[in-house]
């Protein structure tokens, strides 16, 4: 349904699309409520094969480089790194993610991030992401936040300060 989405938002005309989501950490650094910029989309969903690319997909660095200026004005720290994407909820093993840290730096999942990259590097739109941390994988057991304050908190703040800019700002979206 993103790519869905994304696909009638370009054919209307537009030229910048900012995601705004939530993703699973799976590295220890990460905690609920952080916020992570990713930099890079590892798929692991059926999507992106149908969109090829000559080179991995990754967002707009202009754009992303915008959007941490922003976030860092407001007091907020970012994370950056790989985000690892798979339409197979729940089924993600400390072996597979493991992995995916050591060869391609990833540090959180979501199902929607590297199907969206894909799209926009193929169309040729700048595209970036704001993530917020729901739920921790890292450790012997899933650690699910989508209840806890922080949380709630967090979506909230980066969603404001995302929106606030995109109304002041000449982004067209």
């Amino acid at each position: 349904m993103a790519v869905l989405c994304m696909e009638k938002c370009i054919a209307l005309g537009a030229k910048k699309i900012i995601l705004y989501g939530w993703c699973g950490a799976i590295n220890p650094n990460l905690r609920i409520g952080d916020v992570v910029l990713p930099t890079m989309a590892s798929s692991g969903e059926g999507t992106s094969r149908y969109y090829p690319l000559a080179v991995p997909a990754a967002p707009s660095g202009a754009l992303r480089s915008h959007l941490a200026g922003i976030y860092a004005e407001h007091g907020v720290n970012v994370h950056s790194g790989s985000v690892w994407s798979t339409d197979a909820i729940y089924r993600e093993d400390q072996r597979l993610l493991q992995e995916l840290q050591e060869r391609d730096g990833v540090i959180a999942v979501d199902m929607e991030y590297s199907a969206l990259c894909s799209v926009a590097c193929f169309r040729k739109i700048e595209f970036a992401a704001v993530l917020v941390v729901s739920d921790e994988l890292w450790g012997a057991s899933w650690r699910p936040g989508f209840s806890k304050e922080r949380f709630l908190e967090q979506k909230e703040c980066a969603l404001s300060i995302l929106l606030g800019h995109c109304e002041s700002s000449m982004i067209e979206l």
